[in-house]
């Protein structure tokens, strides 16, 4: 829980009367330093608290996480949104990390979050776009491994939290704008090779998809349009049952699951 301690220990630290707080930044003077030189001071240390804590934490990410990519950058962003979450609550945290600062928390939080996207569904959307490229010219040819991409999302990622409802909402919401529309042009294509419907506009119908396609290599659609949709829609499900104070990546692996709080 790194980041709960380093936010703990300054939230507790600012709860100090005014002359424990001058002694602890060594302005325990005669007389007292004018307020705001004191806040100057209490903000050097806030600042070195915070950004020290912003550096162990992509460390922590390096060390923990290895190639787990996508995993690292859900950490980082749900870590991101803990720390500017909490520094609004406690005004005087806020008041002297600064406006700026926060900002830029939050912009780190964001790109976290198109990163987690990225590497989750970057290999999905790169087949789909590799297919759409060469419509014109064959059959859908990467039905098996769009398949396989989709398992492998529902398969890593089903013990995957975002406590934040907010944040948890938002990220479904870019990874369905990224991922829906050339997956059901897709579909659609499927479909037409298929000879039931192609070229029109409507969503197949459950099941319909989910048989042979000429030029596949035998393979199947195992996933309409709706249950896509319904996939992300589920993507960090424990997360709507959790808390929002525990902000929490929780990675399935093979042999033990292990849960990250910050």
């Amino acid at each position: 829980p790194l980041a709960a301690y380093a936010i703990n220990f300054l939230r507790r630290l600012l709860e100090y009367p005014v002359p424990a707080l001058a002694a602890a930044v060594g302005a325990d003077t005669e007389p007292p330093p004018p307020r705001a030189d004191l806040d100057a001071l209490l903000a050097d240390v806030c600042h070195g608290v915070a950004d020290a804590l912003v550096v162990n934490l992509e460390h922590k990410a390096e060390g923990g996480y290895g190639k787990q990519h996508a995993l690292r950058a859900l950490f980082l962003m749900n870590n991101a949104q803990y720390v500017v979450r909490h520094a609004k609550r406690c005004k005087e945290l806020g008041r002297l990390l600064g406006s700026r600062w926060q900002a830029e928390r939050k912009a780190e939080m964001h790109a976290h979050a198109d990163e987690y996207r990225q590497r989750s569904f970057g290999r999905l959307l790169e087949l789909l776009a590799r297919d759409a490229e060469n419509a014109e010219a064959h059959a859908p040819l990467g039905v098996g491994k769009v398949n396989s991409a989709l398992d492998e999302i529902a398969r890593l990622q089903r013990h995957w939290t975002v406590a934040d409802a907010s944040l948890r909402d938002r990220v479904r919401r870019s990874v369905a704008r990224a991922v829906l529309p050339p997956y059901e042009a897709f579909a659609e294509r499927v479909l037409a090779a298929k000879g039931k419907g192609g070229g029109t506009d409507a969503t197949p119908p459950a099941g319909v998809l989910k048989k042979m396609i000429p030029g596949t290599g035998g393979a199947s659609l195992r996933y309409t349009p709706a249950e896509v949709e319904a996939l992300i829609a589920s993507l960090f499900a424990h997360g709507d049952e959790a808390a929002d104070e525990a902000t929490t990546a929780t990675p399935a692996t093979s042999s033990s699951a292990a849960t990250h709080r910050v």
